[in-house]
């Protein structure tokens, strides 16, 4: 009986041990989130060989003025579409054989992009056309228009983001090369200017076109690559930043600026404190830093070796306001005529230097 019991139980151990495992219950994962990545370093430092100045940022409630009618609207056939454009002229017509300079605005992602020939026009951009400012910077100005993004970000060899340049960017340099051919440009005193996006494509025009451009004022800017900087390390630049912006993030700047100066450029930056992603009130309207940007020229416009300048010298006064003058021509929004019937962009840019009125020869 004894045994027989055993028998019993070892039959059911070994039936028992013969059965499949029960399957384990399923893992549960529990997703895990991580932070986008935090490019706007907690603390800095100025760059070695870089002419820092640092400001405070104060709310300034000046009232501003944005000045439309003096730029005259113009459409532009590029190879990616039509480009809008609005021109500012000098404001007097020139004598004979004399020229001016040209300014080329280049505005942010967002409000400003479209087609309406309008939103890009603000009182940062056209502030060349106060009164006070004419007289003592007269120039061509031109604000292109962009409905897509100029340029694009991405990881740069350092790490941090670095712009690369869109398509578009050709058509608005072949619209920078229509206005220098049919207006009196003066060669050697073509300039640079924009903010956030327009920064960023600014000094990705330098790039293109280093033989070109006598020098760069840019606002918040993600810079190119930093290996590109010794290419255009001989042009004058003047980098604006405020240290709190986290949309464009001040670390690729102050690497690029690092980078000019190792490659034997003099750039000159401003840091604001404590400012966020924005123009600095004090400088949206200067004369300062204009003035600087005027004294800049390329020594030997016909060189193809690259850019020859004049020494950059020290930064004008940050924010020296303009004289009081009461605006004369503000805003009534303008209308952009239809696109000329010839579907070249020499054609569309040579109808605006001919109703602006003064043509070269």
């Amino acid at each position: 009986m004894r045994r027989d019991i055993m028998q019993m139980a070892v039959a059911l151990a070994v039936l028992l041990l013969a059965l499949p495992a029960a399957a384990a219950p399923p893992a549960v994962l529990t997703p895990t989130t991580r932070p986008p990545p935090v490019f706007a370093p907690p603390t800095w430092r100025a760059p070695d060989g870089v002419a820092l100045v640092t400001q405070p940022y104060v709310t300034d409630l000046t009232p501003t003025v944005t000045y439309v009618d003096p730029f005259k609207p113009f459409v532009f056939k590029g190879r990616v579409g039509d480009l809008p454009y609005r021109l500012l002229a000098p404001g007097a017509p020139p004598a004979p054989g004399q020229t001016f300079p040209l300014v080329i605005v280049l505005h942010s992602s967002g409000p400003p992009m479209g087609r309406d020939n309008l939103a890009q026009l603000s009182p940062f951009s056209t502030a060349w056309a106060d009164p006070a400012m004419i007289q003592q910077l007269p120039a061509y100005v031109l604000l292109p228009q962009s409905a897509i993004r100029t340029i694009n970000y991405e990881v740069g060899t350092d790490g941090q983001r670095a712009s690369k340049p869109a398509p578009i960017l050709d058509d608005i340099l072949a619209l920078i090369d229509e206005l220098v051919r049919t207006l009196p440009i003066d060669r050697s005193r073509i300039y640079l200017n924009g903010f956030s996006m327009g920064a960023g494509t600014a000094l990705q025009a330098l790039l293109a076109r280093p033989q070109m451009f006598a020098g760069v004022v840019a606002f918040s800017a993600i810079p190119p690559d930093r290996s590109l900087a010794a290419y255009v390390a001989d042009t004058p630049m003047m980098l604006i930043h405020g240290d709190a912006d986290t949309i464009t993030e001040i670390g690729p700047d102050l690497a690029w600026a690092g980078a000019l100066a190792r490659a034997g450029g003099h750039p000159l930056m401003t840091v604001y404190r404590g400012m966020d992603h924005r123009l600095p009130p004090d400088m949206a309207q200067s004369v300062g830093w204009r003035t600087w940007l005027f004294q800049q020229r390329r020594a030997d416009p016909s060189s193809a070796s690259g850019l020859v300048v004049q020494p950059s010298g020290a930064p004008a006064p940050i924010g020296q306001p303009l004289p009081a003058v009461a605006p004369i021509m503000v805003a009534a929004p303008g209308v952009m005529p239809p696109p000329p019937a010839a579907a070249l962009g020499a054609r569309a840019s040579a109808s605006a230097a001919e109703r602006v009125g003064w043509v070269n020869p």
